[in-house]
């Protein structure tokens, strides 16, 4: 039996007295310990035996070399159980690892843009600037943007979008999607550890190697000093009340409390504490990197678990971004300038912004006035929150909201103005034109509300979390957006620099209720994303917003804010189970294997049992943590949000607590069913509820 046991004891266990043996150097204690003590143990006392045999005849002792064997058998074989488990749940980071193909077509143009040759390079060699083809059944090798041609692309592996998603001259592309039609050439724009894949995978990679992985070590430091004083303490209380015959036993007293002493070593299972979290957190960040939510770090998992408000911004995020003028409201007095020079010079003045509103103004003047040339202009001054101010041509021009014009003396047509209310009351913002002090025009700009905002909105209330609006436009068009989307809440006429003192107001008013959440999409986003406790940012948005947030949307879809949220619930869920499971199993083993049953059944538990039963729990816990690979996230009802026509009433005025006024507007849907209560903040962040 020595000759069969060393192999096993010394070969196949090394890896146990190598990994205790750096545990105990660096001050600690972890599961290696406890198997090198019990095999160790076993497999000395046996050696002792058997030379105490070879000397004496008279020396009779039980052997535990099959004891030894066994344990390490059955540990290493679950072991092998686990790491098999573990690895599956990291099967959607292996897939997104190997969606980067290793070769690319370069294409090689000369300096009339005609294509000289293509050769197939090794991807590593690609640089910026460079272009590459694409054709049919291909992978896009690298990220960039089409120069020629045209295509659509299978984005399933990176955004879950199960459509092909078509592609023209100027459309972005990702490398690692795969090309399901067309033939097209592709400027190289970002290479290596800068593309969308390196970063979705190092994401993931972050997510699970967080400090959640540590956790097993972490419990071990306690739990095995513990686990070794209770199997000294059963080995001496087993021979105290052995000899004197307390407890009658089959074999020799010594025999009983040895087995009852190392079975108490093996049978305790810190691992199963410290895998309850890491692999849930493994097979979750998994799981939501292939639906298209990427989370960066088990610690975030926590946060958004406890989320109790959500806030999201208004424009690219509730609505898709894409704004059109559907209005040029004149006053009856005309100004003295001709439409040709009011619209050029607006055109001028608000080329020098890239805010989406001012990018639809320009694009309306060029389209409607085919007004081609832009004027240069001077002096050019964005007022945050307000709107531009500029000279062109030696007249000063304003372009902005109605703040902006009180601040710059301009007075606004009474008629225009009110015409402006009742558009906005619509979802349209308007923003208005002042040339050399005189008002001249307004533009009623409208966006396209998501279709899944509504239903995202209704669900979140569902799932017992509050939700906000904030938006740097007017208390009008402010409401009338969130009545279509279903948001209670609003905090309007917000600043973009004041978003996140808005975010800690909400975080002093949900204090101890819960945590507050911000889902976003652009630059002026970011403080915002980063002031919240959780920043969700779609993933069509800035790469700036995508940085500062805790959680990226990658499909562009708002209804991934609910996945998002849901499975964060069902993995800490998940969690809670796992530590029912590890801490039942031990304070239930412990005892059986301590012989605390043997006086009244006559059942003891062997060693080698008693390490099959450890192992055997590891393997519960990480199977329980795979169940989250097949995580079926909540789908939406109906593909589409009902359309509302608003229709304001007479607003209700208030005061807040600050004495300033802040207004709460009460609106009807369209089809005059039912009223909806809009509760709107104050900059002081107090908040009324007028009826």
């Amino acid at each position: 039996m020595l000759i069969l046991t060393c192999p096993v004891q010394f070969h196949v266990g090394r890896r146990f007295y190598v990994n205790a043996w750096k545990a105990l150097k660096h001050g600690h204690t972890n599961m290696d310990v406890l198997v090198v003590l019990g095999t160790s143990a076993a497999f000395l006392y046996s050696v002792i035996v058997m030379i105490g045999e070879a000397v004496s005849s008279k020396f009779e002792q039980h052997t535990f070399f099959e004891t030894s064997a066994m344990l390490i058998t059955f540990i290493i074989a679950g072991k092998y159980v686990e790491s098999f488990a573990k690895r599956k749940t990291s099967a959607a980071l292996l897939k997104l690892v190997n969606l980067q193909p290793p070769t690319a077509v370069l294409i090689v143009k000369d300096s009339d843009g005609h294509v000289i040759s293509e050769r197939e390079v090794d991807v590593a060699t690609i640089r910026v600037g460079d272009i590459v083809s694409i054709k049919t059944g291909s992978r896009v090798p690298v990220d960039g943007s089409l120069i020629h041609g045209s295509c659509a692309l299978d984005e399933s592996m990176m955004t879950g979008e199960s459509l092909p998603v078509p592609k023209v001259v100027g459309s972005g592309v990702i490398g690692g999607t795969i090309v399901a039609s067309g033939v097209a050439h592709v400027l190289v724009e970002r290479i290596g550890d800068d593309t969308t894949l390196a970063q979705i995978v190092r994401l993931v990679e972050e997510a699970q190697s967080s400090k959640a992985q540590e956790m097993a070590d972490r419990i071990s430091a306690v739990f095995v000093p513990i686990v070794v004083a209770l199997s000294v303490i059963t080995f001496v209380v087993w021979l105290a009340i052995g000899y004197p015959g307390i407890v009658m036993v089959e074999a020799k007293p010594i025999v009983h409390a040895f087995i009852f002493g190392v079975s108490v070593l093996v049978i305790s299972c810190p691992c199963t504490l410290g895998l309850a979290t890491p692999t849930a957190v493994v097979a979750g960040t998994g799981r939501a990197a292939s639906l298209g939510v990427l989370i960066k770090g088990a610690a975030i998992l926590q946060r958004a678990e406890k989320v109790r408000a959500i806030v999201f911004d208004k424009t690219g995020t509730l609505s898709c971004g894409r704004f059109e003028v559907t209005q040029v409201i004149r006053p009856k007095l005309q100004p003295p300038f001709d439409d040709k020079t009011i619209f050029e010079l607006v055109a001028g003045a608000e080329a020098g912004s890239n805010h989406p509103l001012a990018v639809a103004v320009v694009r309306y003047v060029q389209q409607t006035h085919k007004i081609t040339k832009l004027p240069s202009c001077n002096d050019f001054e964005v007022v945050e929150g307000l709107g531009i101010c500029c000279r062109i041509r030696d007249h000063s021009v304003i372009v902005g909201n109605r703040e902006l014009f009180r601040q710059n003396s301009v007075d606004i047509d009474h008629a225009v103005d009110d015409e402006a209310v009742i558009l906005e009351s619509q979802a349209c913002t308007v923003i208005f034109v002042g040339i050399d002090k005189r008002f001249c025009c307004a533009f009623a700009i409208s966006d396209v509300i998501r279709p899944e905002a509504s239903e995202t909105i209704q669900r979140l209330e569902q799932m017992g979390i509050e939700t906000w609006m904030i938006t740097g436009d007017n208390l009008g068009t402010a409401t009338a957006v969130a009545a279509i989307v279903g948001v209670r809440h609003v905090l309007a006429e917000t600043r973009p620099k004041d978003k996140a003192d808005q975010i800690r107001n909400l975080q002093h008013r949900f204090k101890g209720k819960g945590l507050v959440a911000m889902v976003g999409d652009g630059i002026n986003d970011s403080p915002a994303l980063v002031a919240a406790d959780v920043g969700l940012a779609i993933g069509s948005g800035t790469d700036i917003a995508m940085e500062s947030a805790d959680i990226v949307l990658m499909k562009s879809n708002l209804w991934d804010v609910v996945v998002a949220i849901d499975l964060c619930r069902v993995i800490f869920r998940r969690i809670r189970l796992n530590f029912v499971w590890g801490f039942g199993y031990n304070i239930l083993a412990i005892p059986i294997a301590a012989g605390l049953i043997y006086p009244f059944t006559d059942v003891m538990l062997q060693p080698h049992w008693a390490g099959a039963a450890m192992a055997a729990s590891s393997v519960c816990v990480v199977t329980s943590s795979m169940l989250l690979r097949w995580y079926v996230p909540p789908k939406m009802s109906s593909p589409r949000s009902r359309a509302v026509l608003m229709t304001r009433v007479p607003v209700v005025r208030s005061r807040c607590k600050c004495d300033g006024e802040c207004m709460c507007s009460k609106l009807l849907t369209g089809d005059g069913m039912k009223d909806l209560e809009l509760s709107v903040a104050c900059k002081c962040g107090d908040v009324c509820s007028c009826r």
